[in-house]
């Protein structure tokens, strides 16, 4: 018997995430994130979870993912759980690139760890060096209407950094969305923070335009927005976020 506690079981699920609205983006429309989800369980019942959610667009593909998974499934099984590093390098050297899949694996074991051990992953590694992170949303749905009544509802959550995807409808749309937006959201905002800026979607290339970054176009609102001069400390976090349950279905497939 070993002196540790094995890895008994290596589950590998794909899920189908609907978002609530279509997001349009210079490589096509997203009305749905494919994502896998990552069990490994020790012979002692202790369960960790990983996931790994690639886009194609920009890395890798959920099949190339899920087969980097299941090829480890016979490295993974017998093997010691909390040495993390030596199965992470033996990833490395099995697997070219699936970054995702090779992360999922990472926090699945971190996880395994830190529930034998009573510390919380941030420990393991080191510690929190923060106790919020600033939450954005991109704005891209083609239907502006339902996009502003989502914008509005997450600013009152207390988002208060907002992308607005351009590029895929023409400039004249993309200039009406942008006043709309700055007369909507940033010139009703009083005593908080809030930032708008504007990325431009050509075709499967994005380039990001900073504030006044637009040339002669009148985008004045595509500006970070500062009612009070308040700095980071006004800006959205996790605890006042929109519950992640409450913006999207899980689906198995």
């Amino acid at each position: 018997m070993p002196a540790y506690d094995p890895i008994a079981t290596v589950r590998v699920r794909t899920v189908r995430i609907p978002a609530r609205a279509t997001h349009s983006h210079g490589s096509g429309d997203v009305s749905a994130v494919n994502t896998i989800v990552l069990e490994v369980t020790t012979e002692g019942g202790v369960t960790g979870w990983g996931e790994a959610s690639p886009w194609a667009v920009f890395t890798g593909t959920i099949e190339a993912n899920l087969g980097a998974l299941e090829m480890m499934r016979p490295v993974l099984i017998g093997a010691n759980p909390l040495e993390v590093e030596r199965l992470l390098a033996v990833f490395a050297r099995t697997v070219v690139h699936c970054t995702e899949a090779k992360a999922a694996l990472e926090t699945a074991l971190l996880d395994i760890a830190g529930r034998k051990s009573g510390l919380s992953v941030a420990e393991l590694v080191g510690g929190r060096c923060r106790g919020s992170i600033p939450l954005s949303f991109s704005v891209a749905n083609p239907d502006f209407d339902a996009d502003l009544e989502t914008v509005a509802a997450l600013h009152a959550d207390g988002v208060r950094l907002f992308k607005m995807k351009t590029g895929f409808a023409g400039h004249r749309f993309d200039l009406m969305r942008l006043e709309r937006l700055g007369e909507d959201v940033l010139l009703q905002v009083v005593g908080r923070h809030v930032e708008l800026a504007a990325e431009l979607e050509v075709g499967d290339r994005g380039h990001q335009v900073g504030a006044g970054g637009m040339g002669d176009a009148g985008l004045e609102h595509a500006a970070a927005v500062d009612a009070d001069a308040g700095g980071p400390g006004d800006r959205g976090d996790l605890e006042c976020a929109p519950d992640a349950a409450a913006l999207h279905d899980l689906e198995a497939e």
